[in-house]
Formats: structure tokens, sequence, C-alpha cells
């Protein structure tokens, strides 16, 4: 998942550094940023669309209509079925997600 790998190479910034540094980092282009306090990780700074995604995601796997799908393709799978990968299933349902939000 990026979303986790981006977490794990985000720069880690001090409270006070980004208190004083606010504008710079807001203007930054990377994917996460790590603030944290006395050394340890407090909070975590994504760009809006990032967090938009991940909580859209979170959205649709907390459904227990998908998450049964899910387990239900997997005992397929298990029994013999090819399947269908999950990158390409997710990019045909998320870009009609998209096409019907516009």
């Amino acid at each position: 998942m990026s979303a986790v790998i981006d977490l794990i190479k985000a720069e880690h910034v001090g409270v006070r550094e980004l208190r004083d540094h606010l504008c710079g980092f807001m203007k930054d282009k990377k994917p996460a940023i790590v603030v944290t306090e006395r050394g340890k990780p407090v909070r975590v700074i994504v760009p809006y669309a990032k967090m938009v995604e991940l909580l859209e995601f979170f959205d649709e796997v907390s459904d227990p209509n998908t998450m049964r799908n899910i387990h239900e393709g997997i005992e397929a799978i298990k029994r013999g079925s090819k399947g269908a990968s999950f990158s390409g299933t997710y990019k045909k349902y998320h870009s009609v997600g998209q096409a019907v939000k516009k």
C-alpha cells in the first residue's frame, strides 16, 4: 500500500520547526509530513486529495457487502477460479465513481 510507504518515508518535523516554517511546508509537494513533539510522532499532514482518497478507501472496505464479496472471491480463487486483479478492478470502478461525482 503506497500510503504506508509514504508514511514510513515521510519527513519528520518538530512541532516548533513546523510552526516557524509552516508556509514552506504547506507549499511542499511531499506525500506526507510526520509532526513530532519531543521526537515522538503526534500528527501527520497529508495533502487534501490523498486524505479524501484514503477516507473513500476506508468507507469501501468497511462496507459489509464489499467485504463479503472480497471473501467470496478469495474462496473462489482457492477453489481454482482465475479471479480478477485488484488493481484493475479498483481502477475500473474508481474511475466510474469519479465520473459519477462530476
